[in-house]
């Protein structure tokens, strides 16, 4: 589903001057249908940084012209990852367009054509499976990136908390009825920001770097659009949380940005990279946040494999899951804007 890679925005800094000039990677929709009896829910993370309310309801259109009225607004979730680096111009309020440079069709057609095609993939390969899920603590993948306002909290609200930024992440174990493993839903708070406001490469950043790397991991080395297994890495209160764990720099002068405004002052630009050498501040990080991120799925995923108490089958009736139809596909779509 990747957008503009060229002549377009990136979206997600409010830079109008980060102006998209190459590829890092792919922009990925990976799909997600679970069904009960005659319930069915879909859930779909993109690599994009918002999903505007025009996407949302492009995309419900198009699927009631496949499906009629199975899947709707009720049961249709759509979750972007959040990444800063894909291009922008799928909003339809002003207020959003102007830092995009206005509506973008092309970017807007391959967002929504990748989206209905994933759901297309997964509705036509339904098979039974189960859905287990999990949580635990993932730490040195995020940090808070305003410390002195979190610590201007009342003394009773920092004491109900181990950290300053959430560090549990929970994840969805899904299996097919022949017990093999079929993806995983990750959802752990940080912001999708290791590639920084003067990248001008298209990228899923952090969270699409590490569902690619955790699939290939499960898959030997397969690329994304050929495998059957799909790691999501979906967001969740990513508020205050950065991924700069080693804290930021300030390019013009190379200090630290100051602790009470998180700003580099005396930088007319205030830009800012990762505590690590200049050239390598957006890569490094961003691997970085991947391998500790795709540890700690690695790690709550073997606990759901053996079996801690920690672990549950999901139940329930309607919307959630007990021994359920189960599907989950992965789709890239290359919008060529000549067939628009």
């Amino acid at each position: 589903m990747t957008g503009l890679v060229s002549e377009g925005a990136l979206y997600g800094y409010a830079r109008p001057n980060q102006d998209a000039r190459g590829l890092h990677i792919r922009q990925f929709a990976r799909a997600f249908i679970f069904q009960v009896e005659e319930s069915h829910v879909v859930v779909v993370v993109s690599d994009v940084c918002m999903i505007t309310q025009a996407l949302h309801k492009e995309v419900l259109e198009r699927l009631a012209m496949l499906y009629g009225d199975l899947y709707r607004q009720d049961n249709v979730m759509l979750l972007p990852q959040h990444t800063h680096s894909s291009p922008g111009g799928m909003h339809t309020y002003f207020m959003y367009q102007a830092p995009s440079q206005g509506f973008i069709n092309e970017t807007f057609m391959a967002y929504t054509d990748g989206i209905v095609k994933a759901i297309q993939r997964a509705h036509d390969r339904l098979q039974e499976g189960e859905v287990y899920v999990n949580s635990g603590e993932l730490l040195d993948a995020s940090d808070n990136r305003s410390p002195y306002a979190y610590y201007n909290n009342p003394e009773e609200e920092l004491a109900r908390y181990t950290h300053n930024t959430d560090k549990e992440m929970t994840i969805l174990k899904i299996k097919g009825s022949n017990d093999d493993d079929l993806g995983v839903i990750s959802f752990f708070p940080v912001h999708t920001t290791s590639m920084k406001n003067y990248n001008h490469l298209v990228s899923g950043d952090n969270k699409g770097y590490a569902s690619q790397m955790f699939e290939r991991n499960m898959t030997e080395g397969m690329y994304p659009i050929n495998t059957s297994f799909v790691a999501a890495f979906a967001q969740s209160a990513e508020g205050d949380a950065t991924p700069n764990t080693g804290g930021s720099l300030c390019n013009g002068t190379n200090d630290m940005c100051t602790y009470n405004t998180s700003t580099c002052p005396e930088d007319p630009n205030d830009l800012k990279r990762p505590n690590f050498p200049a050239y390598l501040a957006r890569f490094t990080v961003c691997a970085r946040v991947v391998k500790v991120a795709a540890s700690g799925v690695y790690d709550v995923n073997m606990r759901l494999t053996t079996a801690l108490p920690k672990t549950n089958k999901v139940k329930g009736k309607t919307h959630t899951i007990t021994k359920a139809d189960v599907y989950v596909a992965q789709f890239v779509f290359e919008h060529n804007p000549s067939e628009s």
